[in-house]
Order: C-alpha cells, then sequence, then structure tokens
C-alpha cells in the first residue's frame, strides 16, 4: 500500500506453507490440520478486507516491495540482519 510513497522500505515476508501452518499449530496448541484451516481462513479474510478497502487484491505481488525475505527456517535474527543489511 506504500509502493508511491518514497523513502520507505518495503518489505514482504513469505514463507513456505508447510512451515506456515506448523509455526501457527505450534504457537496456538492446535492440530497441523487446524492450523491449515485457520490460517488459510484468516488469511482470505485479510485478502477480502483489503480488496473491500483498497480495492486491489495484489498485496502480495513481490513488485510492489524493495525486498522480499523468504523466512522458511529462518529465524528472527537472520530476517533482521538482511533488513539491516539492505539498509546499509
Amino acid at each position: 500500500m506504500a509502493e508511491n510513497i518514497p523513502d520507505v522500505l518495503k518489505i514482504l515476508l513469505v514463507c513456505k506453507d508447510k512451515e506456515r501452518f506448523a509455526r501457527f499449530a505450534m504457537r496456538e496448541k492446535v492440530s497441523h490440520a487446524e492450523a491449515e484451516r485457520r490460517v488459510l481462513q484468516r488469511e482470505n479474510h485479510v485478502l477480502a478486507k483489503i480488496k473491500k478497502i483498497h480495492g486491489r487484491d495484489d498485496i502480495f505481488a513481490p513488485n510492489h516491495y524493495n525486498m522480499v525475505i523468504d523466512t522458511t527456517g529462518k529465524d528472527p535474527q537472520e530476517i533482521l540482519q538482511q533488513v539491516i543489511d539492505k539498509l546499509t
């Protein structure tokens, strides 16, 4: 949503579905199947809301971002270091 704002570092964080569901299941203490259902439901809800408010459904298009980070298998420190490297 900030692609037309100069001097803003726009970062898209992505993760393989299998890991997204596993992280959610562990965090929420639910089964993998329940995690998958809830993550996809939440994602669809957010996308529908953005479409309704902003009239667009391309918020995950990499071309809107300065940087795309795949967080699969990475810890927060690794991700932070990638952002710092981009800023310096």
